[in-house]
């Protein structure tokens, strides 16, 4: 073998001696951004996922209320309904009822979940059942045969 082969292979060998904690370089800076866009998803998931939680609540009261049971129970399945320690306003204006779902939900658990809280607010509004009473077709004016 000549030696001009030997001393090329060497210089190979060494080379990638030389590069071998490069990948350990990469890795070191990949995964912290990786843990923190991991963070800003589930940070998100968990705003929609309270939001939701608040609408589906507000929603549900305001339609209770309408159909005219008890300010109580509507509480109580708004209460249940969204996130905890949720505040509920239920009011009544111009044959109208409105629901409003206020809480602030956690991002994360434990201590870290002291460091940020999403506020979440969702309200519905829908007619009065109580006031408006049944209700009736309008006349057609528009003197087509039927």
């Amino acid at each position: 073998m000549s030696e001009a082969k030997v001393l090329g292979d060497q210089r190979g060998c060494q080379r990638r001696q030389a590069d071998g904690g490069m990948v350990t370089a990469e890795t070191a800076i990949l995964l912290p951004a990786l843990a923190l866009l991991l963070a800003g998803m589930l940070w998100v998931i968990a705003g929609v996922m309270g939001e939701l939680r608040c609408l589906d609540a507000a929603r549900e009261t305001a339609r209770v209320t309408a159909r005219g049971d008890s300010a109580e129970a509507a509480q109580q399945l708004a209460r249940r309904l969204a996130p905890a320690g949720a505040a509920v306003r239920i009011s009544r204006s111009g044959g109208e009822v409105t629901a409003e779902v206020s809480a602030y939900q956690p991002v994360f658990g434990g201590w870290v979940g002291r460091l940020g809280r999403l506020p979440l607010h969702a309200s519905a509004t829908v007619t009065d059942e109580a006031t408006t009473g049944p209700t009736t077709p309008v006349s057609d004016t528009s003197g087509a045969a039927r």
